[in-house]
């Protein structure tokens, strides 16, 4: 299953079916199953609710991703980091090595 809110909206729909179906590959290829979630973040309009809401993800261990509509990604949160996936703009949140 994959979560989204209605952001995705925003886009041009040709934007957003290329994003959904590039993302959508790439977690099928990677072998993901189960629940994982894909953000929308505008470095330009930040949505104050987000950090909360990836920390509650954080806690049931499911894969958080992040689509950069701005110029810039959400700080991540203590010993992670976002690592970026591909030409889309599409960031996967890992736990820094050592930690």
């Amino acid at each position: 299953m994959i979560a989204t809110d209605n952001k995705a909206a925003a886009l041009a729909k040709s934007k957003f079916n290329q994003l959904w179906n590039g993302w959508r590959a790439s977690l099928m290829a990677a072998g993901y199953e189960g629940k994982s979630h894909l953000v929308w973040y505008n470095s330009d309009n930040p949505d104050t609710t987000l950090e909360q809401t990836v920390k509650k993800v954080m806690k049931r261990d499911e894969p958080i991703f992040l689509y950069r509509c701005g110029s810039k990604v959400q700080s991540p949160p203590t010993r992670y980091y976002w690592r970026m996936m591909d030409e889309l703009r599409i960031y996967k949140l890992e736990l820094k090595d050592g930690e």
